[in-house]
């Protein structure tokens, strides 16, 4: 169901792309947020260390998109460093693995968006809502100075998100136009997170998956 929906992501963009009103490149910071929501008798017990398990994935894309008046349409790459929320527990983890250890995750994202523009003269305003595939092809773990790189790792990483926020295009020419945007949304959990989330099940709802993103994009209108 997921390659599908990825393959009608792609083909959406492709003919967005041959048709679109403008199309462009641009580059955005992300910061995304896994934590387990404790029951509330053991979130109490647990205190400042509540996020043990918690992870947070940061990092940063590159993408190309295409739109028309009320659509818009991304591809884009997503490298991603995973740490622990908790340092207790990461300080833990390096003692465990005989020094540092880090995690890092590459994926490859396609995004479709329903988008209002309202225009001010040299700036429009465009609130934005839709669905961002994240389809995981790299993970790799560091530890006392060795890598390991997996790939294959499509379905323990993968996520689908909705995402909402609003961007800012700046006319620089009639043609030419940067664009600010900011977006926050809430994913599924992956398959990774879920079989941490199952080891603590009996003590915790569930486990939330969220983030927000922060993007500089340059565009060119051809109409």
């Amino acid at each position: 169901m997921k390659k599908i929906f990825l393959f009608a992501l792609l083909m959406i963009f492709i003919l967005g792309s041959v048709f679109s009103q403008s199309f462009g490149v641009g580059g955005a910071y992300t910061r995304n947020n896994w934590a387990i929501d404790w029951d509330k008798d053991v979130k109490d017990l647990l205190g400042s260390d509540s996020d043990i398990y918690d992870m947070n994935l940061k990092g940063y894309s590159v993408f190309a998109f295409a739109e028309s008046k009320y659509f818009l349409a991304l591809l884009g790459l997503n490298f991603f460093d995973i740490s622990f929320a908790n340092r207790d527990f990461e300080k833990l983890m390096e003692f465990l693995v005989g020094g540092p250890f880090s995690m890092s995750l590459t994926e490859f994202s396609a995004a479709v968006y329903v988008k209002y523009p309202i225009s001010l003269g040299q700036v429009t305003i465009f609130p934005l809502i839709g669905i961002d595939s994240k389809r995981a092809f790299r993970y790799t773990e560091t530890f006392d100075g060795i890598t390991e790189t997996y790939s294959g790792v499509t379905a323990e990483f993968s996520s689908l998100w909705l995402k909402g926020g609003v961007g800012i295009d700046i006319d620089l020419t009639e043609k030419l136009f940067l664009r600010p945007v900011f977006l926050y949304g809430i994913g599924t959990n992956t398959n990774f997170f879920n079989d941490i989330q199952h080891e603590v099940s009996d003590m915790s709802k569930r486990a939330k998956n969220s983030g927000y993103d922060i993007s500089l994009a340059v565009g060119f209108r051809r109409l």
